[in-house]
């Protein structure tokens, strides 16, 4: 219900690029410009939901696109760190969360592959894009009891997984399938585990 309510109050033709907003609908991936997509209106749904909010948390976007996920967020939590590593993208959407009144949203333009250390802990982080494998450094910076959704996979298609962290132990769960864009950055670079693209003959 909470999700619904904060998807009534962003709208997601806000954040579009100029012009395109009657040609395009909820469901449809959409370019950004600067070589990037909005990822349809579902899937973003279905990543915040398993966030579990309720509120009181502060929580980590990382790869923050045109900033919708961020206003959805910014209703559905107490505290917002957006990192985009595109300058432009990161002004647009700052731009355009202002405007909205998001008033508890920091966008910031930088490389955030690996996390952002200087908002840590936080009781959930969510990731805009494919990964290879999870940044360690990802668990270390979440709260105990706190929640990760990531893409994980290669430029073919992704998992989407969750993951809970325990006192010695971290809970994963498969949620659903996707396809994003690979993350970009220091961590953005393939890894040479058996189950990446590398491996394939």
């Amino acid at each position: 219900m909470r999700l619904l309510d904060a998807m009534r109050q962003v709208p997601r033709h806000l954040f579009f690029p100029t012009g395109i907003e009657p040609h395009v609908s909820n469901d449809a991936p959409i370019s950004l410009g600067h070589g990037r997509m909005l990822p349809p209106a579902n899937l973003v749904a279905m990543m915040l939901q398993a966030l579990e909010l309720g509120g009181t948390e502060r929580v980590l976007e990382i790869g923050g696109g045109s900033g919708y996920q961020a206003g959805l967020l910014s209703r559905l939590a107490r505290e917002v760190h957006s990192i985009e590593l595109d300058r432009a993208l990161a002004e647009d959407s700052m731009r355009a969360l202002t405007d909205l009144g998001c008033t508890n949203v920091r966008v910031i333009h930088g490389d955030a592959s690996a996390g952002w250390p200087e908002g840590a802990p936080y009781q959930a982080i969510v990731v805009g894009a494919g990964a290879w494998e999870i940044p360690p450094e990802l668990i270390e910076q979440l709260a105990l009891g706190g929640r990760l959704v990531i893409p994980i996979g290669d430029e073919d298609g992704q998992l989407i997984e969750r993951l809970r962290k325990r006192a010695d132990s971290m809970d994963s769960e498969t949620l659903g399938a996707c396809h994003l864009d690979m993350l970009v950055g220091e961590r953005g670079s393939a890894s040479r585990f058996p189950w990446t693209h590398l491996s394939k003959p």
